[in-house]
């Protein structure tokens, strides 16, 4: 532990907006209680977003009660921080475990919009297609990348970022839910110091956001 602290003292000489990001599977709030400023990366938010997409007798509640669970983890600072993930390699890829690629968009458009430092990994933003291990190790496809066959991904993927950038609202801890209920409309507002921005994502079949 004290290894970790005297690290992340000589970082910050670097960098003072730096933060050493850590893992686990597990509630680690002793070695993330945020003093360090470390970066949880959150296995249970992915958990969250999967399963709103893979089963559907799951509703807004369920998602909202996941993810909630997940931010109740740690303190206020660290959630601040929380470097969320869609894939990685440990996991199988985001495009190849949603099977579809309207919610592979829906879920990065989440994965940008809640709390939390957002982590790419290599090859979702041209949507990378990798099962489990090794597959989602596979080296980058540059030849995709070259021929421009995904550069419609890669120009989306451009927008939430620059979305993310520009809207302050999107940087903060703070989310209300607007979903409480047993559909599969996911509703939450990012809240600002004027205005909010609010998110709608239909994981239902019906294509209706009524009342949203």
């Amino acid at each position: 532990m004290f290894l970790w602290y005297s690290f992340f003292l000589s970082a910050s000489d670097f960098n003072q907006d730096g933060i050493v990001p850590g893992t686990g599977y597990d509630k680690k709030t002793v070695r993330f209680n945020g003093e360090q400023k470390y970066g949880k990366l959150t296995v249970g938010a992915n958990v969250a977003y999967t399963d709103a997409q893979t089963d559907k007798t799951l509703t807004s509640r369920d998602f909202r009660y996941k993810l909630d669970y997940c931010f109740s983890m740690y303190q206020r600072q660290v959630n601040r921080v929380l470097f969320n993930l869609m894939d990685s390699h440990d996991i199988d890829r985001l495009i190849t475990r949603c099977g579809s690629y309207d919610e592979f968009i829906c879920q990065l458009l989440i994965l940008s919009t809640v709390p939390g430092s957002p982590c790419i990994y290599y090859g979702t933003e041209i949507a990378m297609e990798g099962g489990q291990d090794p597959q989602n190790r596979y080296p980058m496809d540059w030849k995709t990348v070259e021929n421009g066959s995904k550069a419609d991904t890669f120009a989306l993927m451009q927008k939430m970022i620059a979305l993310r950038k520009e809207h302050q609202q999107l940087k903060g801890d703070q989310i209300l839910w607007c979903c409480d209920d047993d559909s599969r409309v996911i509703s939450y507002i990012r809240p600002g110091v004027r205005e909010g921005i609010k998110v709608i994502i239909n994981e239902g079949d019906d294509g209706a956001c009524r009342g949203y």
